[in-house]
């Protein structure tokens, strides 16, 4: 066993602290506003976040999870229909460091968001059938956009460097999959926001 994987602690960040507007940037990013349009609607929210991801030299991984066939709740559904992708939830990972051949971090079973058979628990411990767990490469600033539904997970790091992410997960205008305080409660931190930003922290809720 390696060190404790240090995944997905939640980040106080949407207070007026000076500190905070790089966080609220992301909410609404330009470059990747066109693709959370496409695949989940034009008045898409923010469902909960943002996590930071930070790994040491010898963190252990984390088990993939996911799958087509282990996501029955329709907030994680996954379908094609008339050429149109249609999903539930979906995660942003913008990369704070570069993560490259051999580092480990994130990674995922490509096409295992369509999956109709559960996949083998060595497989998702990474025991077994690795050539077929795809380790994910990108440089910090990249941010890389999947379905929950996709089996996806981390390797153990082994970057000499320290591996940072920030996870931002959204859903549809219309649904929710964790209910975070700031979508029922309205805090004030939203009041300084942009339009924009406001917007993407909105309670589910059907439009006309």
């Amino acid at each position: 066993m390696g060190k404790t994987n240090v995944r997905n602690k939640k980040v106080a960040c949407f207070s007026r602290a000076t500190w905070c507007e790089p966080f609220r940037a992301l909410l609404v990013h330009p470059n990747v506003k066109p693709y959370l349009e496409e695949v989940l609607g034009k008045k898409y929210r923010l469902d909960h976040g943002p996590g930071l991801i930070a790994m040491e030299d010898g963190t252990e991984g984390g088990t993939l999870h996911g799958g087509g066939i282990e996501r029955p709740d329709f907030s994680e559904a996954y379908f094609f229909k008339y050429g149109r992708i249609y999903t539930g939830l979906t995660v942003v990972e913008y990369m704070l460091a570069d993560e490259g051949p051999g580092e480990g971090g994130l990674a995922l079973i490509p096409g295992s968001h369509k999956a109709n058979l559960p996949c083998p628990t060595s497989m998702k411990r990474y025991e077994k059938y690795q050539k077929h767990v795809l380790e994910i490469n990108a440089k910090a600033g990249d941010a890389v956009i999947f379905t929950e539904t996709l089996t996806h997970g981390t390797l153990p790091w082994k970057g000499a460097h320290q591996r940072r992410a920030l996870l931002y997960k959204f859903s549809p205008g219309f649904q929710a999959y964790s209910a975070g305080a700031h979508q029922i409660t309205y805090p004030d931190y939203i009041e300084d926001m942009s339009p924009e930003q406001r917007e993407v922290m909105e309670a589910p809720h059907i439009r006309h």
